[in-house]
């Protein structure tokens, strides 16, 4: 996973929530909540997944929905 751009919401338990875009290599690469250690990432958050060209956005419940098709 790479982070391309971040934005910084707010610090929450001395972690960062943070509204970003993503690339990963494959759908099974994008991150749970519990994958990250220093940062949380907030709903709106988009990734890219680079084998399919899919375009992933964040929900509110944590779940990365596909959003082209």
């Amino acid at each position: 996973m790479v982070i391309i751009k971040e934005q910084l919401l707010a610090m929450d338990n001395g972690k960062a929530v943070c509204r970003a875009e993503l690339a990963v290599d494959t759908a099974a690469e994008l991150p749970s909540p519990a994958q990250t250690t220093d940062r949380v990432f907030a709903a709106g958050s988009l990734a890219w997944v680079i084998s399919t060209g899919g375009i992933y956005g964040l929900d509110s419940q944590g779940s990365w929905i596909l959003q082209n098709s």
